[in-house]
C-alpha cells in the first residue's frame, strides 16, 4: 500500500507549476547540452563540404527509417569517391585473379630447420627484440600459473 500512496503524492505533485516550470527549464537545459554537443563534435568532425553534405544526406537516410548500417557503409564508399582528384584517374581497379595454388616466389632451402625471407637488418633486429620481450613477459606472467 505504501507504494501506491507515494505514486498518489507524486503525481497530485507533478501537477503543480512549480514542478511543471522547473522541468520544462530542465528539458531546455539538456536540449541545450546534446545541441552544443553536437555543435562541437560537428566543427571537429565536418571539416569539408563533402563530409558535411555526407553528415546531412546520413541523417536524412536515418531519419526515413533506413537501417544504420546502410548511411554509414554509403558514406564510407562516397567520401573517398567524392574527393578523389582528376589526376587519380577514374578509380577503376581491374585484375585477373587465377584461383589456385599460388607457387612460391622463392625456394626454400633444404639445410635449415626454420627459414625466414631475407629481410633488412633493422627488421631483423625488431624481430629479435620484441620475439625476446615477448618471451619475457610470458615467461613472467603466464608460465607460472599455468606450471602452478
Amino acid at each position: 500500500m505504501l507504494p501506491a500512496r507515494s505514486v498518489a503524492v507524486a503525481t497530485i505533485e507533478m501537477e503543480s507549476p512549480v514542478f511543471a516550470a522547473a522541468f520544462a527549464g530542465a528539458q531546455a537545459a539538456v536540449v541545450a547540452l546534446i545541441v552544443r554537443g553536437l555543435h562541437r563534435i560537428g566543427s571537429r568532425a565536418l571539416t569539408d563540404r563533402t563530409l558535411v553534405a555526407i553528415a546531412i544526406a546520413a541523417f536524412a537516410a536515418s531519419a526515413a527509417g533506413l537501417v544504420f548500417a546502410v548511411p554509414l557503409l554509403a558514406g564510407a564508399v562516397a567520401y573517398p569517391l567524392a574527393r578523389r582528384g582528376y589526376a587519380e584517374g577514374e578509380g577503376l581497379v581491374i585484375a585477373d585473379i587465377e584461383i589456385g595454388r599460388v607457387p612460391p616466389s622463392e625456394s626454400i632451402p633444404d639445410d635449415v630447420a626454420a627459414w625466414t625471407p631475407e629481410v633488412a637488418a633493422q627488421m631483423q633486429t625488431g624481430w629479435a627484440t620484441s620475439g625476446a620481450a615477448g618471451r619475457a613477459v610470458y615467461v613472467k606472467t603466464t608460465r607460472p600459473r599455468r606450471n602452478g
